[in-house]
């Protein structure tokens, strides 16, 4: 058996009994379609790589994870990727077709809820997350499944995070791409822009000291808002 990653905690949660399994090693072999949560950012992954059926995730640290048949159809259902890091929240990624080093996009989720199979009683049942600040794995029984309605509850998008600010670079950090960020300086005057594609915004730095502190509000497409001080 593989030894545990270092500093990397993997969760993994089968669709079909949602049961959950913590602290998985740095490789294992999925028996049935899951939902697979690694403990990093976006910026920890170097590169992902398929052979056959299995995922081979390398990191910037020059860790890598081995995930055997996560490609294949298992029970009939495929299985998911999701980033999640108590910082940047959940990221589900999305492969594109091809062996050996392999496209991939990130889109984001408030929960992987949406990514389970329901149980026989209808219900999702609550799963073990991957702690931290971030509502991690834990999955709310819900409703049918269909869009739009107001049958379900509205699911506010994550805070966005602000890199430490210091006294040379630009002011920078994570949202909801394709969200606007606007960050109060400490004077009170405000800067904003629009969230690329790969979940980062930039502002120009306004002439602030190491560790002086900003507040950044995003709204996202469809309205909502969130900030983070």
């Amino acid at each position: 058996m593989s030894s545990l990653v270092a500093n990397v905690k993997i969760v993994v949660v089968s669709k079909k009994t949602a049961v959950s399994k913590s602290d998985m090693p740095a490789e294992f072999r999925l028996s049935d379609a899951s939902v697979v949560q690694v403990g990093v950012t976006r910026e920890d992954v170097e590169e992902m790589i398929r052979v056959g059926n299995d995922l081979i995730l390398k990191l910037q640290s020059g860790e890598v994870i081995t995930v055997q048949d996560f490609f294949a159809q298992l029970g009939g259902d495929a299985s998911n990727l999701v980033l999640n890091d108590d910082q940047e929240g959940l990221w589900l990624v999305d492969f594109a077709s091809g062996e050996g080093p392999v496209a991939y996009s990130y889109s984001n989720l408030h929960s992987i809820e949406s990514l389970l199979t329901e149980g026989d009683n209808g219900m999702l049942p609550l799963v073990l997350g991957l702690g931290g600040g971030v509502g991690g794995l834990a999955a709310a029984a819900s409703g049918s499944g269909g869009s739009g309605g107001s049958d379900g509850p509205t699911v506010k998008p994550p805070p966005p995070n602000v890199h430490p600010v210091n006294g040379t670079d630009a002011i920078t950090g994570m949202a909801v791409p394709g969200s606007t960020v606007t960050v109060t300086f400490p004077d009170g005057t405000t800067a904003s822009a629009v969230v690329g594609a790969d979940g980062k915004f930039k502002v120009p730095n306004p002439g602030l000291h190491d560790g002086d502190k900003v507040s950044v509000t995003a709204a996202d497409p469809s309205g909502a808002s969130v900030s983070r001080r």
